[in-house]
């Protein structure tokens, strides 16, 4: 998924595209641009020529949970390779998942060490807490960025997500209840590698965290484990 990316998402796909190809036999590439305002829709066009990228671009803005859900909605794959467009995540760090297909349905990349400001930091472990204690689930990285997921498991269950403005997050809730075999890997994150900075609202945030997380807890299925 890319929204208003355009400073960066050309090196992030001749990145990953440079390092999976040679290697991941039958690579697909989707990119589900969803309505940016600055110039990525020309540069993704643009790359379209040039690059073997399936490119989905959106009239308006979605938002990333939906932009999500349409981009694996056009998967064929059996794996799905699902990584935020930002470059925040060393490409090469998807080997360090690779292997654990064998045994798990969703690999979860867990930033460590985290190199983003304290705030963030902050704002992600109170979150993934929060989860952890409503759902009595023990991952530590649920809004993880950087994730590898059977595509059957995850076409079933993206249509169900619907609360948390985190894809991954509602998603991990969701596959852990339906049996899924779960994950988490350490990958490194390197907050500088992003273009310009995200300074959220976090006391704002955190009280829209809390409303998300009742209302899914209040759909989750009952009894819980």
């Amino acid at each position: 998924p890319v929204y208003n990316e355009s400073f960066i998402i050309e090196q992030t796909l001749r990145n990953y595209i440079a390092e999976l190809a040679p290697r991941v036999e039958d690579l697909e590439v989707i990119v589900a641009e969803d309505g940016s305002t600055d110039d990525t829709k020309a540069v993704l066009e643009r790359l379209a020529g040039e690059l073997p990228i399936r490119l989905f671009c959106s009239d308006e803005r979605k938002g990333y949970q939906q932009a999500v859900i349409d981009a694996v909605g056009h998967a064929t794959k059996p794996w799905v390779f699902l990584v935020d467009s930002d470059y925040q995540f060393a490409v090469i760090d998807f080997w360090r998942l690779e292997p654990y297909r064998k045994d798990f349905d969703v690999i979860l990349g867990m930033k460590s060490p985290r190199k983003d400001p304290f705030y963030r930091v902050w704002l992600s472990r109170g979150y993934n807490y929060l989860i952890r204690t409503i759902f009595r689930i023990p991952y530590q990285d649920m809004d993880t960025g950087f994730r590898l997921l059977r595509r059957e498991l995850v076409q079933k269950i993206a249509p169900e997500v619907r609360h948390m403005s985190f894809f991954t997050a509602e998603f991990v809730v969701r596959a852990h209840y339906a049996g899924a075999r779960i994950v988490e890997v350490p990958v490194s994150l390197d907050w500088s590698r992003r273009n310009g900075d995200s300074k959220m609202p976090v006391f704002k945030t955190m009280l829209a965290y809390w409303r998300m997380l009742f209302r899914e807890r209040s759909a989750a299925p009952e009894p819980l484990p």
